[in-house]
């Protein structure tokens, strides 16, 4: 190559750039600033006013949140269901889903401080509204206690959680097979 013929990186760019016109469009940005394109249609909604069917509209209509749905399957689904509200009654719904004699084998050993203490302030919080029996509370408890680490567990808990667990299990006033 002869330095006649050979460019430099700056020619090279240039002719590049004045060679290749470059189209900013497509996507689901318009040019026109009209970005109303939907890529899904919306489904229709009937409400049971308009149903035809007077048993249906009889019915009362379910949020999502409050559809009844699958009790989880492990520990980890347990947690993601736990964490998805705020409502303490809809934690406890949660709990619910899961009989308590499957609690040791469900959780085995991954039960952390942070869930146990917040599944013990969720039963507290059922008991002292008064919506649930204390029978059902108690076996609860007894499922959580067979747990194992449970004891272990329970050394991790805050001082205000050991507090509220020790009024929890005062309030149950039976026996079931552990204490703080």
């Amino acid at each position: 190559m002869n330095a006649s013929t050979s460019k430099s990186f700056h020619q090279v760019k240039e002719e590049r750039e004045t060679r290749i016109t470059r189209i900013v469009g497509g996507g689901i940005l318009k040019k026109d600033g009209s970005n109303a394109a939907t890529i899904f249609e919306p489904r229709a909604i009937v409400h049971a006013s308009e149903s035809t069917n007077s048993d249906v509209a009889s019915q009362p209509i379910l949020s999502v949140a409050e559809q009844p749905s699958k009790p989880p399957t492990n520990s980890f689904e347990f947690q993601r269901k736990w964490n998805s509200t705020d409502d303490l009654y809809k934690k406890w719904l949660v709990l619910q889903s899961l009989s308590p004699e499957t609690l040791p084998n469900f959780f085995k050993s991954s039960l952390e401080p942070p869930l146990l203490g917040s599944i013990l302030e969720v039963i507290l919080h059922v008991v002292t509204g008064g919506s649930v029996a204390s029978t059902e509370v108690a076996s609860y408890l007894k499922g959580l206690g067979r747990i194992p680490r449970f004891d272990t567990l329970i050394l991790f808990l805050s001082p205000k959680e050991k507090s509220s667990t020790a009024n929890l299990l005062q309030l149950v006033g039976e026996n079931v097979g552990w204490r703080i």
